[in-house]
């Protein structure tokens, strides 16, 4: 298999990371998996972005400009023949002397590898794990970093059940806007259907269906009678945050 190694496609057998790589010894790095369709990676500026903050985070920098990151994972993929495929990005901090302090003047590892798509998931069973909780109040918590410790434990605890999800203590209730575009809905002919499923949607049985498709319900009756599929989380809204003006202007500045 062929893989790209900061700025070279080779053999896997001839990559070489050093022994003493921070990513190896101290988790102290970073991945995103990207989708590769048709040729094209899909949301490659949103992953690259992320990534690029978790390194702000951490303190150093990727090696590569985004185009040549993108040029990389095309590269790759034409070396394997794939117009699809799920390519995994790693970037690791380099190679240091022991010790926690990270080296004043970093050498950064950059990792791409493409495996064969795999086909979409099945539904999936879910476990609310009691050995081991995240730290959501981590700044790490925002991006993917190389310690899945939590995560391995969580799988672990789950053994050989189909599990995917897994629970924190408490997390952000999503409130996506539904609404009726008046003109849009007029130019179409639409308004009476788009009116009658914006009435259904929080209606009791919209609800019900809601909750089947393993979205939390807002409606109490329809909580309750999937209590099972949504366990007790304590759950924050942007208002208790300051709203979207004041989260603008930090996580996302």
């Amino acid at each position: 298999m062929t893989v790209w190694l900061n700025g070279s496609l080779l053999d896997e057998a001839a990559a070489r990371i050093d022994p003493s790589d921070r990513g190896l010894t101290l988790a102290d790095g970073l991945f995103e998996t990207l989708c590769l369709k048709g040729g094209k990676v899909r949301h490659l500026a949103a992953h690259l972005a992320r990534l690029r903050a978790g390194a702000d985070c951490l303190g150093f920098q990727a090696p590569r400009s985004d185009t040549d990151i993108a040029e990389a994972m095309l590269a790759l993929a034409k070396a394997h023949s794939q117009a699809d495929g799920l390519l995994r990005l790693t970037l690791t901090r380099g190679p240091a002397p022991r010790g926690l302090l990270p080296p004043a003047q970093p050498q950064p590892t950059l990792l791409i590898t493409l495996a064969p798509a795999v086909p979409d998931p099945a539904p999936a069973r879910a476990i609310l794990a009691t050995v081991t909780r995240r730290n959501e109040f981590s700044p790490a918590s925002r991006f993917k970093t190389l310690n899945y410790i939590d995560n391995l434990l969580a799988r672990r605890e789950a053994g050989g059940v189909a599990v995917e999800i897994i629970y924190p203590s408490c997390s952000i209730l999503a409130e996506p806007p539904v609404a009726v575009v008046d003109g849009l809905a007029a130019r179409h002919g639409t308004s009476a259907l788009a009116e009658a499923y914006l009435r259904h949607l929080y209606s009791p049985e919209g609800q019900e269906i809601v909750a089947r498709n393993h979205y939390r319900p807002r409606d109490a009756a329809a909580l309750r009678a999937h209590a099972a599929d949504f366990p007790a989380v304590t759950l924050f809204t942007v208002a208790s945050l300051g709203g979207w003006a004041a989260l603008w202007r930090r996580p996302f500045a």
